[in-house]
């Protein structure tokens, strides 16, 4: 009846550990031949300059949200954009 077991193998082995075993060694492999993989994330800003200028970007968001006139949402559209670059310097 264990001939019908459809986890074993030809030999008899269990297929799941097989596999285990075989993913481990790949993975080992890649690990010393690659390294691992280090993310270098950036700090959250801590000056109070960087979010004063972060609100006021939100802000000029919502007026160009709530822009009614072509020429109103491409000036609201340009101060946000000059807005983002400053705060991204920051």
């Amino acid at each position: 009846m264990s001939s019908l077991d459809p986890s074993l193998g030809e030999d008899g082995r269990d297929v799941n550990e097989d596999w285990n075993s075989i993913r481990d060694v790949y993975i080992k492999t890649c690990e010393e031949v690659l390294g691992k993989v280090e993310r270098n994330r950036k700090e959250w800003p801590t000056d109070d300059d960087t979010w004063r200028k972060i609100e006021e970007r939100r802000r000029l968001k919502v007026g160009v949200d709530r822009a009614r006139t072509r020429l109103e949402k491409r000036n609201t559209m340009q101060q946000y954009k000059i807005k983002g670059r400053k705060v991204k310097e920051a």
